[in-house]
């Protein structure tokens, strides 16, 4: 069962995220691009076994939460429990300050994010043969809230950079557009 939106205390220790990109494949998902996100497993080990373990028993089931801390309006979580093969959850928590809006909206739009293991400092370009998971993210009616959290985070910006409230909120539409576009670029026709 998939929980819509979630604003409490949860008991999932979160990953850092220590890189991201995002994988094409011709014929997979239409071509579309799903992002790809390289958590720190340094301190949580258990997430490179689910990973080994996960290429070698063919599906799992995972479900998923969405969330947001409310003393960090500037951040989302998800919030997964790994049921097959392997029992394990954790949450990853998206910085919306370390441009991690376009991995969420990538997610949304993809119904997909790649899970892979490493350290700070990773990048895909030098772990393509590194294992990788990934996990279905079906719309749990997230997307309205999202669109609010990232319009919000993006005219807070422009008024930072000295836009009025009005011209603010307008670029930070347009700026929410343009980063739907990119997630939903596909380098292969479908």
């Amino acid at each position: 069962m998939n929980r819509l939106f979630r604003r409490k205390a949860v008991n999932a220790n979160p990953v850092c995220i220590a890189g991201d990109g995002a994988i094409a494949i011709h014929g997979v998902n239409e071509g579309r691009v799903i992002p790809l996100v390289i958590l720190d497993t340094s301190v949580r080990t258990e997430i490179n076994e689910y990973i080994r373990i996960h290429q070698f028993s063919g599906h799992g089931d995972v479900t998923i939460t969405w969330g947001q801390a409310l003393s960090r309006p500037d951040t989302v979580s998800l919030m997964l429990n790994f049921i097959r093969p392997v029992e394990l959850s954790f949450a990853i928590i998206f910085e919306l300050q370390k441009a991690h809006s376009i991995l969420v909206e990538g997610a949304l739009c993809s119904g997909g994010l790649y899970l892979q293991a490493g350290v700070e400092g990773d990048r895909v370009r030098n772990t393509i043969e590194q294992p990788r998971v990934v996990i279905e993210i079906p719309d749990t009616g997230f997307r309205p809230r999202w669109e609010k959290i990232c319009q919000r985070y993006l005219a807070k910006k422009m008024r930072a950079a000295g836009l009025d409230r009005k011209a603010a909120k307008h670029v930070a539409a347009e700026q929410y557009s343009e980063l739907q576009k990119m997630a939903l670029a596909r380098p292969f026709p479908s």
